[in-house]
């Protein structure tokens, strides 16, 4: 009996499907379609495979290839695309899913389904919103460092996170949450294309058939810049893109809902205002006190950092205990004017992307109070306070240099 066992297990799964016959759907880029309700667009990588070299002398690279269909769901995209290639497409390597920009502010909810029913789809996959079009995205950006794109859009939009607090970090199930509940908004990285290079200066003279043609070779790529964040709100059934923020705004944003880890401010120098200053901010710590008076709900932020003085373009001051009072003064002022700037434009917005009716939540004993308040007809009203301390340990010689000896 032992040894049959052992016969069938060596065959394998049934039901399993050998690697080399699938096809890897790594980055999913949707838009409204013009034909069919959806333009589905993958950048579709099959098993890797090494070209000029082996495991020991390196060289290996990824083959991908962009595939775009119109249909009538991702699943109908899925299918439709299995049939132009020649292994069984699939979203189980699936890192990134691109919504264009107007699909996004018309309904981001249609692609939920598919991912709460399929396991295939992962919930763990990142969401970002592009400017423009997802597929034109898609097909535009070049990848100066990975040879996976969809490697090197995970490591910018998390690097652009956890260093420079400048985007959000939300996956399908952040999105899922807040679908189904009204105690918070999703947001996402807002992505645009850039030039890789300056610009060259325009010609006087009209330039040669050779140099044309040399210009067009050289012409430079397109990589991805973070912008800040898309903001959505539910909107009945539908989940709306209704505004963005820019990275400094999506840096205040994080701070205010805790998940900043790590970032550069430029205050303006005390005495000299034609000159700045840039902190790192390098620690947090923010607690957020609520209070319900009737209809009205007012928070209170106590937000702690410390920071140090990178650089600044004011040498020529010489440091002492004052001036550096005065440093952490402007500091202080700065940061909490662009807090407040962005705690009204979110509640202008009715979007709630930093959890606070979660807080809020907690003054109710049962679902019936909880529902009966109304909480997102109150975020709009709500009042803010912030109790902000900044600590800057050390300000260098940015201001004050030794004298060499």
């Amino acid at each position: 009996m032992s040894l049959m066992f052992l016969c069938t297990s060596a065959c394998g799964c049934y039901g399993a499907h050998e690697l080399e016959q699938f096809s890897f759907v790594t980055i999913l880029g949707v838009d409204k379609g013009s034909q069919r309700g959806l333009l589905a667009t993958a950048s579709i990588a099959p098993p890797r495979k090494l070209r000029g070299g082996n495991m020991s002398q390196g060289g290996g690279d990824w083959a991908s290839f962009i595939v775009s269909v119109e249909c009538d769901s991702l699943l109908d995209g899925l299918g439709r695309m299995t049939t132009m290639a020649s292994r069984r497409i699939t979203t189980a390597h699936t890192q990134v899913v691109i919504l264009g920009e107007d699909l996004a502010r018309e309904d981001a909810g249609i692609i939920l389904d598919v991912f709460s029913r399929n396991l295939e789809f992962r919930q763990n996959t990142l969401v970002a919103v592009c400017k423009g079009s997802a597929s034109e995205f898609i097909r535009n950006f070049r990848v100066p460092e990975e040879t996976e794109p969809s490697n090197y859009l995970v490591k910018l939009i998390q690097s652009c996170n956890q260093e420079l607090g400048i985007c959000p970090f939300t996956s399908i199930y952040d999105f899922l949450v807040a679908y189904g509940t009204g105690q918070t908004e999703p947001w996402t990285p807002y992505l645009t294309l850039a030039s890789s290079v300056e610009p060259v200066p325009e010609q006087t003279e009209e330039p040669d058939e050779e140099q044309k043609t040399g210009n067009e070779e050289n012409a430079p790529e397109s990589i991805i810049e973070l912008a800040g964040s898309a903001v959505f709100k539910k909107e009945g059934l539908k989940m709306k893109m209704i505004g963005t923020l820019d990275p400094k705004e999506t840096m205040a944003a994080n701070i205010l809902s805790g998940r900043f880890s790590r970032g550069f401010f430029d205050i303006v120098m005390p005495r000299v205002p034609e000159r700045i200053a840039t902190l790192v901010f390098q620690h947090r710590s923010v607690t957020r006190k609520t209070k319900i008076d009737g209809d009205r709900v007012s928070v209170t932020f106590k937000i702690r950092i410390t920071a140090s003085m990178e650089e600044t373009t004011a040498r020529e001051i010489q440091l002492s205990p004052g001036y550096h009072g005065e440093i952490v003064e402007a500091a202080e002022q700065t940061l909490e004017a662009l807090l407040s700037k962005v705690f009204t434009k979110l509640t202008a917005m009715e979007s709630d992307i930093l959890g606070l009716g979660m807080t809020i939540r907690g003054h109710f004993r049962t679902w019936p109070e909880w529902k009966q308040f109304d909480w997102e007809s109150k975020f709009r009203n709500t009042a803010a306070d912030y109790d902000l301390k900044i600590f800057v340990f050390t300000s260098g010689y940015a201001d004050s240099p030794p004298t060499p000896k």
